[in-house]
């Protein structure tokens, strides 16, 4: 063997790859090892840090959203205070001027603050120096004493904030309290101000219940993504994360979720595993290492592990990184290996090479069988047979590729004939059963009961036929692998709650009861529902017609990763010799069984293909005489979230097939669930479905019928007619678009195989016109391939229907297109108001055009609204030689309030030019305007307003509005406050009594400025405020400039103390010089 050349070349050339190899591995084996270590141990020491910067940050997400919370709490508080605050000092101002007597107007504002309750059973209460509550709307509180009175904490109550109250004059303070009409004590927030001059405090609370239960879903939230990331996170094997906190309760694990750990001990040391994971956090760069046991081997701890631990204090949470310290090093070893393989290979090469000239005979043969084994296992499909090497072979090729090519051809044909075929029979399908059922229902007057039978009898038959036809083309597309799945989380119950509906009828006259025995709390598992629906159905249906009493029942259980569904029943069992030729294409138990009970012999078959595309497996255990367990499993699902809407809605689902258990395609209900869920939408929103138009019998809504067969037309009109709907026919189309330009139809029902143009053509056509919200298209085929349908919605279509339908499901899917086309009109129509809002929100403001036109005034203006509109206002407006001067600011956000700011501007224009110059019966008659407006509208809105009446350097002040600030020659600032000169309007009828007017003069210069509390209460990403002191800094700054350069200098400042910070409130600012 060896004297051969061609063994001495092999020995020699293994030999110098075997010897350069050694020396290799020798020299760089070590260096290798550590230098991949470490990079390992860097990047595990990175994920950690990754992880414990994303705890960080929804840590401060949970931080940063309780006090935004707080802060819009503590703003609404303020702002009920502030109004009763100025209500209280208008009647102090009168009882001080005598209008009024004290005692009288005590009892009076008492008893109105007792009164008034908002939010939650939120209320006002007072209370004197002396920590008694003199008002409280729970009479037992009314005149308690509170010195002594203490919350559940033990923490004093009344006092501090008596204190508070008298030393800053106003504050906040927490303790814990009961709302009206509970004894649940609950932390509350309340807000308070020292009234000195009745030596009263006067305050409003918040109950932050709500804030600490959002955090604490938050807080759920957070732990809830970790687990679902950290498994997530490998680039080692057998290395996880894991989260535990300072009670040694584990958090986040693999294998120990929820448990608490506090009593396991590390095996070597002896010690609490979880005290030295907590003193391993201290040196977080450190790996800390202990014998473990290992998947497989867990009752032996030999196993090195190395982990890396890190603290997270806020949550009092330890992060821990673990892995087997022989992964680590698994990279080197593996190089090593790779090194040994590279050797090898070049050994093979050398054969490799010895080998060629038997390989050059035997390559063609090979590409031959290598097809023919491709075309056995996936089918025919467009491949050929390489052609080359020698004659004999060459010819082969060519015979197999001419027998190939006649073999697609007539699979093509083959194809076309059951595409074909089932359109075919479809259309016929669809006549018999439409009409049989519209004649049940009454269309050609009322039946005998022996027509009423034959007709039942005859739609009974149709969907029979139906199903047979739909379990041929199913078997020709799994045989072909065309069929597409979409998987995705499926909660098996509710799943076969439906096909157990639906099989109800099946039972007749049997003395069989269905159970459904999945716990509700089952594993959802990754499947295609419709799909699973079919198994199901194809399952319990056999077992309902081989049980002629007793029991059929679903149960499930988990195994591993995968649920075990089992469907048992009563019935006649079958041999164990026949276990696995049911499951055979045509084949059944025996021959007796077929004629007996009847069936093609394919359902077992298209189950036992529609399991194994989804990667599970199913299988049969049966005895005669004493039933059958089919059991069939499929992967759980790695997502396990029950919130999806079709997991949801159960018992729904539930009573809806029971509604439409006879629809012709069983395994496409589902869509009426969501059309159902549609309806539901609509009714919630107060708007009228057809279903209650048909109740009034009276429906005016057109819809158009596109089809070539008359029959098909005769079934339509007769289903529509029943439910009073318009209708309009065309037999192809060109007469079809010719009716859309005469008389534009609510909704086309559109057949797709017509002659001359077909309903692919027809529909685009129509696209060009209109889009799919203004006139939905709903297909009604024969047509059932996946392509058909994908063609369908890709060219405009809203819904696609086969043929036969179901009469319930094709009402249905018209509903619900003609609901959301409505729908659809009445969202625009909300946009729309809301645009017209803001415009009219611009278009009422003076245009700087008349702003120069003034004489003795520099004036600049700027308003900029919040994107929910809140409802500021301003008006310069010029009239002979007097000018009036407005800003105002509507309480709250949204629509409502810029509709009021443009009723107010609206009022005081009109006044103004009926030149009414009284400012108390100006205010009063605006007051009352807005009043009557507000109530009429159920606004629930106010506003604050101040007016200026300018005449020859004279302005005439009334209405209660923010501070005015005055910036004098010699550069101070004057804040002149409004409080006294007027009352929110829209509150009280009458506010004559509140309203008074002063006088402010202006040198040349000198600089007047109006603003509203969007720009003093501007919020920057910490939570501080712009505030009135840094407000009247840049205006003192700038006071000596032109009233243009004054606003951009506070506007400026103003959005750079924002920085990306969203503003809530409109800004409005105007700045006045005297020329």
């Amino acid at each position: 063997m060896f004297n051969s050349l061609r063994s001495r070349i092999l020995i020699l050339l293994v030999s110098v790859v075997v010897v350069t190899a050694v020396i290799f591995i020798i020299l760089s084996q070590s260096a290798t090892q550590k230098a991949m270590t470490e990079a390992e141990e860097n990047t595990a020491k990175n994920v950690l840090h990754l992880v414990m910067l994303n705890i960080e940050n929804q840590y401060n997400n949970l931080l940063f959203y309780k006090k935004s919370s707080l802060d819009n709490r503590k703003i609404k508080l303020k702002d009920i205070i502030s109004i009763q605050e100025a209500h209280i000092k208008k009647i102090y101002n009168r009882v001080i001027n005598g209008l009024i007597d004290e005692k009288i107007a005590k009892q009076r504002i008492l008893e109105d603050l007792r009164s008034k309750k908002y939010g939650n059973m939120d209320y006002i209460w007072v209370s004197d120096y002396n920590s008694v509550l003199i008002s409280h709307p729970d009479p037992k509180y009314h005149g308690f004493d509170f010195s002594n009175k203490k919350d559940v904490n033990g923490n004093l109550i009344v006092p501090p904030m008596v204190d508070i109250a008298r030393k800053h004059g106003k504050g906040f303070y927490s303790y814990w309290w009961k709302r009206l009409n509970s004894e649940k004590h609950i932390e509350k927030l309340s807000y308070f101000i020292d009234f000195p001059q009745w030596e009263w405090v006067i305050g409003t609370g918040v109950y932050l219940d709500d804030i600490e239960q959002e955090s604490e879903k938050m807080f759920q939230e957070i732990l809830e993504k970790l687990k679902y990331s950290f498994p997530k996170i490998k680039f080692i094997k057998t290395a996880y994360l894991f989260l535990f906190n300072g009670n040694k309760e584990m958090l986040v694990h693999p294998y120990l979720g929820g448990i608490n750990f506090s009593n396991l001990k590390n095996p070597v040391t002896e010690k609490l595993i979880g005290d030295e994971l907590i003193e391993a956090s201290h040196f977080p760069d450190k790996p800390f290492h202990y014998l473990w046991n290992k998947p497989g081997h867990e009752n032996k701890y030999t196993f090195w592990k190395q982990a890396y631990v890190k603290y997270f204090q806020p949550l009092d949470w330890y992060v821990v990184f673990s892995v087997y310290r022989a992964e680590i090093t698994e990279p080197a070893r593996v190089l090593f290996q790779k090194i040994l393989y590279v050797a090898i290979i070049f050994l093979v090469i050398l054969f490799i090479l010895s080998m060629l000239f038997a390989s050059s005979l035997t390559r063609p043969i090979r590409n031959l069988i290598a097809v023919m084994q491709d075309v056995n296992e996936k089918g025919l499909k467009s491949v050929k047979v390489p052609v080359g090497g020698i004659r004999e072979i060459s010819e082969l090729g060519d015979i197999f590729n001419t027998m190939l090519e006649n073999l697609q051809k007539y699979d093509q044909l083959k194809d076309d004939f059951l595409a074909n075929t089932s359109h075919e029979l479809r259309t016929p399908l669809n006549g018999i059963m439409g009409l049989s059922e519209s004649l049940l229902d009454g269309i050609g007057g009322g039946l005998t009961p022996a027509q009423e039978k034959n007709l039942k009898m005859i739609i009974i038959s149709g969907k029979r036929l139906s199903n047979l036809v739909n379990d041929i083309l199913d078997f020709s597309m799994l045989k072909h692998h065309e069929l597409q799945l979409q998987l995705k989380p499926v909660d098996p119950r509710s799943v076969a709650n439906i096909v157990i509906s639906l099989s109800q009828h099946l039972l007749k006259q049997k003395h069989v009861e269905l159970k459904n025995l999945i716990p509700k709390n089952i594993s959802l598992i990754q499947a295609d529902e419709n799909r699973l629906e079919q198994i199901f159905y194809n399952l319990i249906g056999n077992a309902i017609k081989f049980t002629h009493e007793g029991v059929v029942q679903v149960t499930a259980k988990n195994e591993n990763e995968f649920l075990i569904i089992s469907i048992s029943d009563t019935g006649i069992g079958i041999q164990k010799e026949k276990h696995k030729e049911i499951f055979r294409s045509f084949e059944q138990g025996d021959g007796s069984t077929a004629r007996q009970y009847g069936g093609t012999g394919l359902g077992l078959a298209v189950t036992k293909q529609l399991v194994e595309l989804q990667g599970g497996e199913i299988w049969v255990e049966s005895k005669p005489g004493l039933g059958s367990i089919f059991s069939f499993k499929l992967p759980i699902s790695k997502m396990q979230n029950r919130s999806i809407p079709n997991i949801q809605k159960d018992q729904q689902i539930h009573d809806i097939y029971n509604k439409v258990w006879s629809a012709k395609d069983r395994f496409e209900l589902k869509n009426t669930l969501s059309n159902t869920v549609s309806n539901d939408i609509q009714k919630g929103s107060g708007k009228t479905s057809v279903a209650d138009k048909e109740k009034k019998n009276s429906n005016s809504q057109t819809i158009l019928i596109v089809d070539d067969e008359p029959v098909n037309v005769q079934v339509l009109k007769n289903q529509l007619d029943l439910k009073n709907y318009q209708t309009l026919i065309a037999y192809d189309g060109f007469q079809a678009l010719e009716l859309i330009k005469l008389e534009l139809p609510d909704l086309i029902i559109l057949d797709l195989m017509m002659p001359g143009m077909n309903g692919y053509e027809v529909c685009q056509i129509i696209r060009k016109e209109h889009n799919a919200a203004s006139l939905p298209i709903v297909i009604l085929t024969g047509k059932n391939q996946i392509t058909d349908l994908v063609k369908s919605f890709s060219i405009g279509a809203n819904d696609y229907l086969t043929k036969p339908f179901n009469k319930d499901e094709l009402v249905t899917r018209i509903e619900t297109q003609l609901n959301i086309k409505n729908l659809v009109a009445e969202n625009v129509r909300l946009n729309a108001k809301i645009d017209v809002a803001r415009i009219l929100q611009q278009m009422v403001l003076p245009k700087a055009e008349e702003l120069q036109e003034i004489k003795d005034l520099d004036i600049s203006c700027f308003m900029e609204p919040a994107d929910n509109i809140a409802g500021d206002y301003y008006d310069v407006l010029q009239t002979n030689d007097r000018l009036k001067i407005g800003i105002g600011d509507v309480s709250g956000h949204g629509l409502e309030s810029g509709i009021f700011m443009v009723m107010l501007q609206t009022a005081i224009r009109t006044l103004e030019t009926h030149g009414e110059k009284n400012p108390v019966r100006f205010l009063q008659t605006i007051n009352q305007s807005m009043y009557d407006n507000e109530n009429r509208m159920h606004l629930n809105k106010s506003l604050s307003l101040s007016l200026i009446d300018y005449k020859s350097g004279k302005f005439n002040v009334s209405g209660q509005h923010e501070d005015i600030i005055l910036v004098r020659k010699d550069g101070n600032i004057e804040r002149i406050n409004t409080d006294d000169l007027g009352f929110p309007l829209a509150l009280e009828r009458n506010i004559s009594d509140f309203v008074s007017e002063i006088q402010i003069s202006l040198m040349p210069g000198e600089c007047l400025v109006l603003f509203t509390d969007g720009i003093t209460e501007a919020e920057n990403i910490s939570g501080e405020f712009y505030g009135i002191e840094r407000f009247c800094n840049v205006i003192q700054s700038f006071w000596e400039r032109s009233s243009e350069e004054i606003r951009k200098a506070v506007i400026d400042d103003v959005y750079n103390f924002i920085g990306s910070q969203k503003v809530y409130d409109d800004i409005t600012l105007l700045v006045i010089k005297q020329k």
